[in-house]
């Protein structure tokens, strides 16, 4: 079962590039900070980015990318959502996917409605929502009763103590410091709902469909969060009883980091994702399928060769070698009949029974038992030394 993570990265590119349908290349204008090598703090400016959007669905726990979208780079985050859930879906299996998280880029209220009768999702909310601000608000709330020991009984308090070093060398300090994050259930959200509310939310009668949510009070691993990052509150569908709940909603989001460092700049740096062959779209899906296949077919590599090495350290018998000798273990007691071009892969006791021997420990096989188990039809007279001549070229085959 397999808590995969999403998230979308800029596949940049020139002007230059030859497009399929004969446009210019797609571009946007972002806010990035300049290339300063001795100034990292330089303000962000304004840049227009020249290219293409990759949308991945990637499994921290293993490093192997298990779905891949590619797009013009002007198109909205949430616009493959849908369909790279489903796709991961199809490629894990069916109950292989056990949830999925995303980037608060990602919300939108009619897809995650969607996308929950498929797997749980946890979104970290933004803060203009309205459900974000009931969240944070109740989290402070029951936090500051907390600390005063005052029972706090709608909301779950969440505690995991989590060692945090500080300096190097002689310098090199460990503290155990505590994460605390409030757990929530039942929030009323006006915009998580199959078809947008608008104006039928100021009726009376209208009953919102409702979230839980994780609000992140302190947070050891993130001393000085930025204002937006603050009380980060997650919200997801998945439920909300323990406070061993609230922490698996914690680390669900806090296994996204992993994407960005093992996928997106992983695929950009070690394995020239923004390198394509020619510059052309053509070119550039190519690319980009083949480095993410060539990412998850290293990962299992790794993965098996590190299982071996363990086998070898206990002294069992991994490799090629091991290989053959199981597969000379499970065909020792068969034997393969040619006649012309037909063939048969038999079990020994199987051609004893052809050839017309009663074997004790198969008192009721015959000769139109075993024909009939590998669906041939036998021939008219007794069975003879030529399998063409009685069974035909519709012999039992591989």
């Amino acid at each position: 079962r397999v808590h995969a993570v999403v998230d979308c990265t800029d596949y940049e590119a020139t002007p230059k590039y030859r497009v399929l349908d004969g446009f210019p290349v797609a571009s946007v204008t972002r806010k990035k900070r300049p290339k300063h090598r001795h100034n990292r703090h330089a303000p962000k400016v304004p840049t227009t980015i020249w290219g293409w959007k990759i949308w991945l669905m990637f499994c921290p726990l293993s490093g192997i990318p298990i779905a891949v979208y590619v797009d013009r780079i002007n198109v909205d985050d949430r616009a493959w959502m849908w369909a790279l859930v489903m796709q991961g879906k199809a490629n894990l299996g069916e109950g292989r996917l056990a949830s999925v998280s995303f980037d608060r880029g990602f919300w939108d209220g009619q897809e995650l409605y969607l996308i929950a009768r498929e797997v749980p999702f946890f979104v970290p909310g933004k803060s203009d929502l309205g459900i974000t601000k009931e969240a944070r608000r109740m989290a402070i709330e029951a936090y500051q009763r907390y600390q005063k020991k005052i029972p706090v009984n709608d909301v779950l308090v969440a505690k995991r103590t989590i060692t945090v070093v500080t300096g190097k060398g002689k310098k090199r300090r460990e503290e155990q410091k505590e994460l605390i994050v409030m757990g929530m259930k039942g929030l009323d959200c006006d915009t998580y709902a199959e078809q947008p509310p608008q104006s039928r939310v100021h009726s009376k009668s209208f009953v919102a469909n409702t979230l839980n949510a994780a609000v992140v009070i302190e947070d050891p691993s993130y001393p000085d969060p930025s204002e937006e990052e603050k009380y980060l509150t997650i919200l997801t569908c998945a439920a909300m009883e323990t406070p061993k709940d609230v922490l698996f909603a914690y680390d669900r989001f806090d296994g996204r980091s992993i994407i960005e460092n093992s996928g997106n700049k992983e695929a950009k740096q070690a394995w020239k994702l923004q390198a394509p062959l020619e510059k052309s779209e053509a070119a550039v899906y190519l690319h980009v399928f083949m480095v993410f296949m060539l990412m998850a077919l290293m990962a299992a590599f790794r993965a098996r060769q590190a299982a071996e090495e363990q086998a070898r350290a206990q002294g069992q018998e991994t490799g090629m070698e091991r290989y053959r000798r199981e597969v000379e273990r499970a065909n020792r007691h068969k034997v393969l009949v040619r006649e012309g071009d037909c063939y048969a892969v038999l079990w020994a006791w199987e051609f004893a029974v052809l050839a017309g021997i009663q074997l004790r420990k198969h008192p009721t096989e015959s000769v139109e038992s075993v024909l009939e188990r590998y669906g041939v039809v036998y021939s008219k007279g007794p069975p003879g030394s030529c399998l063409s001549e009685h069974y035909g070229c519709e012999g039992p085959r591989a």
